[in-house]
């Protein structure tokens, strides 16, 4: 079995188009399960709920309500306790499978030892104004540098990973807000390859929000915070490769940036 989990917060526009992406894959022993993070009781978790109706009720969901907000890593981290299947999926509540994704990168995953702890696809990334592009990734392995110079277009929607190895790691890292992403990989490779799934055709949609607007709700106190907290717990991590410097450099610029 695969479970797919899908996290979900602030916006249930579009958590639907999400879920039909997952029932409509070509791989049929999966399970649903929707972590809600917008708090009990709140309106945006009533809206959601209600949307979810026709899919709780008829059982193809497992709908999961966390009482109060939390964040995307502890959503992932409930999803991941309440799931039962020996590969794991994550999909994020404004992305969408493709539908061979699921049966592509379980075929692949099956056929490799556990040196490889899971796989990611290709994804086509839509922009605000409904313009795609590809971004391709031609790399399997140790991808530590290519994720934090922003070379490989990867996020955790592309990826299927091993139950044992997100045991392993404990799940996700419940204190990052954001960079929780990075955060679980740079854990990840440090013991585990990622594999590339060349199916020939992107396997994922990524809808991705105005960037100027994206911008400028960023706190540049809280950027900085992060960039602290990120690169001095993973400083080892990432020195050990030539690449160091350009790294340190490209993340303090962005913070820099926002201030």
């Amino acid at each position: 079995m695969i479970s797919v989990i899908i996290p979900t917060y602030a916006r249930p526009t579009n958590l639907v188009r999400a879920i039909t992406s997952v029932i409509n894959q070509t791989y049929n022993d999966i399970e649903i399960i929707v972590v809600d993070d917008n708090g009990l009781g709140t309106a945006q978790q009533k809206e959601t709920e209600s949307l979810l109706d026709g899919f709780i009720k008829n059982n193809i969901i497992t709908y999961i309500a966390h009482d109060t907000n939390k964040n995307g890593s502890v959503a992932r981290n409930t999803g991941f306790q309440a799931s039962r299947g020996g590969y794991v999926a994550f999909l994020d509540d404004d992305d969408e499978f493709l539908p061979a994704k699921l049966q592509c990168q379980l075929e692949v995953l099956e056929s490799l030892d556990n040196s490889w702890g899971g796989c990611y696809c290709d994804t086509n990334v839509i922009d605000a104004n409904g313009k795609n592009v590809i971004y391709p990734c031609r790399k399997s392995g140790d991808l530590t540098v290519e994720m934090l110079l922003e070379k490989a277009f990867f996020n955790t929607s592309t990826l299927l990973l091993r139950r044992e190895v997100i045991e392993e790691l404990h799940g996700f890292d419940e204190t990052y807000q954001r960079h929780q992403d990075w955060e679980f990989l740079i854990r990840f490779f440090r013991k585990y390859k990622l594999k590339l799934v060349d199916a020939g055709n992107p396997l994922l949609y990524r809808y991705t929000t105005d960037s100027t607007a994206f911008s400028k709700r960023i706190n540049g106190r809280n950027v900085i915070k992060l960039k602290k907290k990120f690169l001095g717990e993973f400083h080892e991590d990432i020195c050990r490769y030539n690449e160091a410097n350009e790294i340190f450099v490209k993340h303090w610029l962005f913070a820099a940036r926002h201030l």
